[in-house]
């Protein structure tokens, strides 16, 4: 077993526990190569302790390794030679959370393996996606987390099923537990102890469990959010009686609904302006299942380590949420006015906001179906499939809009579908050229859902 040092306050828990760790079967201590002081260095080597030591390097993909490999090296070369002169040293990991599964990124660190590898016999690793591996066997892990954060709730049962899986099916793999939590359940259950100084003994693991306790009827904020969306459709269907009409026309008699707007015979955008709001936070609720579904928490801190300025709230799946809500806020606005400008038959703004906010009531039944099957954990593939729709529809908005807007414009149709449409349809495609080609976006997308 052994114990993952990575804050400034788990040193200390480490100093007033190291007396006993021997009788608990604590063989090994990984720290974050920044607390890992010479002071401390010296108080493990005293003992039965092997120590592992944990570069800053983490979060790498292919194209930054390349342009900082120089950097890379010498940072690891020194933290090498720094630390193998310490007798307990089990080995150094020299990056961590990074592109070890992309052939490419393997290729680029060879000559940095290679270049350190010939200046000391230390063992060398890295740790992925909570398990650790060495450069020799890349495919077989030596080493696993268990990561509390994970099992806020009955913690120690899930911990205790874990232990008994890996000394059945694995029993030369590490496990690695975080200090905070080690002490905590060391304190809350002294059968805890008991359990670990007979294994470390006998090689017998028994643990008299206590009652799991039922995780709290927590509200999501998602439930919230569509409870709220819903009660503000209904309050605009009870207070703005033009709405439920607008809403059957569009979908029903479309070519009707389009007369109207342009003939200014439906004038009020009050719903319209509601509705293009709430189209933005059904966006960002869409952001925040996808990712969900798509990126773990590591995942997430690679993808926010790589661009920090969209962790408006901090590294976190609510900063997706009110980025993508900020996004298609500005983007709407942006489509309404490309759509009004060039049109001279349209002399009022709310003519093209009814036009263009039409389509996204279907956004109602959509997402509440996206949010139903993600909180009840069913057809996760069937629930990205719903994202892509919701922004299909998103677009295919702007181009009914546009061909509403075109009726009755004579000879200026054709130009003007050829400003909106055609120049919005590239726009769009280049868009998606532009992020599917761009190495660093692809890989940074990559590294966070592969962790």
């Amino acid at each position: 077993m052994g114990l993952v040092i990575d804050e400034q306050s788990d040193t200390e828990l480490l100093t007033q526990k190291l007396d006993s760790l021997d009788g608990l079967g604590i063989r090994y201590i990984e720290l974050n190569a920044d607390l890992a002081t010479r002071d401390l260095m010296l108080t493990l080597s005293g003992h039965n302790i092997s120590v592992l030591i944990r570069s800053e390097q983490q979060y790498l993909i292919t194209s930054t390794l390349k342009e900082n490999r120089q950097d890379i090296q010498a940072s690891l070369q020194e933290l090498t030679q720094q630390f193998t002169s310490y007798p307990n040293i089990g080995g150094i990991g020299l990056y961590s959370n990074s592109m070890s599964f992309d052939e490419n990124f393997t290729s680029a660190f060879t000559p940095i393996l290679n270049q350190i590898s010939g200046q000391s016999e230390t063992t060398f690793y890295y740790m992925n996606s909570r398990e650790w591996f060495t450069f020799q066997r890349p495919t077989d892990p030596f080493a696993i987390y268990f990561d509390d954060s994970d099992h806020t709730i009955n913690s120690i049962q899930h911990f205790d099923s874990l232990f008994q899986q890996t000394a059945i099916n694995d029993p030369s793999l590490i496990v690695f537990l975080d200090i905070e939590w080690f002490s905590t359940t060391l304190g809350a259950y002294p059968q805890f102890s008991h359990s670990l100084t007979e294994f470390n003994k006998t090689g017998k693991w028994l643990l008299p469990l206590p009652d799991p306790e039922q995780p709290s009827g927590s509200t999501n904020f998602l439930v919230v959010l569509l409870i709220l969306l819903w009660a503000g459709l209904a309050i605009q269907m009870r207070y703005l009686p033009y709405i439920r009409p607008m809403i059957i026309r569009y979908f029903l008699a479309h070519r009707f609904f389009a007369d109207d707007i342009i003939h200014y015979r439906e004038r009020l955008a009050t719903g319209s302006i509601l509705m293009l709001i709430a189209h933005a936070i059904f966006g960002g609720m869409t952001a925040y299942v996808a990712a969900k579904l798509l990126i773990n928490e590591m995942g997430l801190q690679a993808f926010f380590n790589h661009f920090p300025y969209l962790a408006v709230a901090g590294s976190n799946y609510i900063s997706l949420f009110l980025t993508a809500t900020i996004v298609i806020l500005l983007t709407e606005l942006v489509a309404l006015l490309w759509l009004h400008l060039p049109a001279k038959n349209l002399a009022h703004f709310s003519q093209t906001l009814n036009l263009y906010a039409g389509l996204t009531y279907l956004d109602f039944v959509l997402v509440t179906i996206i949010v139903t099957l993600y909180l009840t954990n069913t057809w996760p593939l069937l629930t990205i499939s719903l994202a892509v729709v919701f922004v299909l529809i998103w677009f295919a908005s702007f181009i009914i809009s546009a061909f509403d807007a075109s009726k009755a414009m004579g000879a200026d149709r054709f130009m003007y579908l050829m400003i909106t449409i055609g120049l919005h349809s590239l726009v769009f495609i280049g868009l998606l050229i532009f992020l599917f080609s761009n190495d660093y976006v692809v890989q940074v997308i990559s590294l966070a859902t592969a962790l």
